[in-house]
Formats: structure tokens, sequence, C-alpha cells
């Protein structure tokens, strides 16, 4: 399987995980600013790739089967 991923995914991966989970900290008391930086790579990085890269598969995966059927695997676990 081919990885996917363009400069927009990883910067949107990032940013989208490190304010959400800094946004959770920051209510709860816990924000770290060590924290804060390592999501942003670790989102920047795993998720920028991992997600785009899955929702290909998934597509791949469900492509051979008839409408419906693809619809209800897509909304559940394969």
């Amino acid at each position: 399987m081919k990885l996917i991923f363009n400069k927009k995914d990883i910067l949107w991966g990032g940013i989208i995980l490190a304010v959400s989970d800094g946004f959770g900290a920051y209510l709860t008391g816990g924000f770290s600013w060590i924290r804060f930086f390592g999501l942003l790579v670790i989102g920047s990085t795993l998720y920028a790739v991992e997600i785009p890269t899955f929702f290909a598969w998934l597509e791949n995966y469900t492509a051979r089967r008839s409408k419906r059927a693809a619809v209800f695997q897509r909304s559940s676990c394969p």
C-alpha cells in the first residue's frame, strides 16, 4: 500500500491534534508546552500519514461491494 501525504495534511494533522489536546489540557489545568509541541510533532508525522492512507484503503476495500453494503461497511468497523 502506498502512503499518501502532502504538506497540507502534515500541517493540519499537527495543528488539530496539538490545539485540541492543548485546549482540553488547559480546561483541566494540565497544560504543558512540552506536551503541546510533542503532540504537534506526533500529529504532523503519524496522523498526517495514517489518516489519508486509511481512508484510501477503506475506499479500495469497499469498492467491490454494492453501494448499500459499502455505505454500511464504511460506517462500521471493517
